[in-house]
């Protein structure tokens, strides 16, 4: 399910460079031509890659979440146990 975000991010940014290489002007010779297609370009690709770093980090956080959460009922059952079998000596 993670992965479909960060595939539609992909598609995003590889839909708004195909609209913009579409609508600008057919020569691309001048620098102000060019400019205005690669500055938009650069401004998605950034954000796009804040995304893709907020979502990272946002997976990573819950993973270790978890992670902690196994760990605690680990270390729980483990100390049942040990009062459980301390008892019975």
């Amino acid at each position: 399910m993670q992965v479909l975000k960060f595939l539609l991010g992909i598609v995003l940014v590889q839909l708004v460079t195909a609209v913009l290489i579409y609508i600008s002007p057919i020569n691309l010779d001048d620098s102000a031509s060019l400019l205005r297609l690669i500055l938009p370009l650069f401004f998605v690709a950034l954000m796009v890659a804040f995304w893709f770093s907020s979502l990272s980090a946002h997976l990573k956080k819950d993973s270790e979440h978890k992670m902690k959460d196994a760990f605690a009922k680990e270390r729980e059952a483990l100390k049942v146990k040990a009062e459980r079998a301390k008892t019975r000596v």
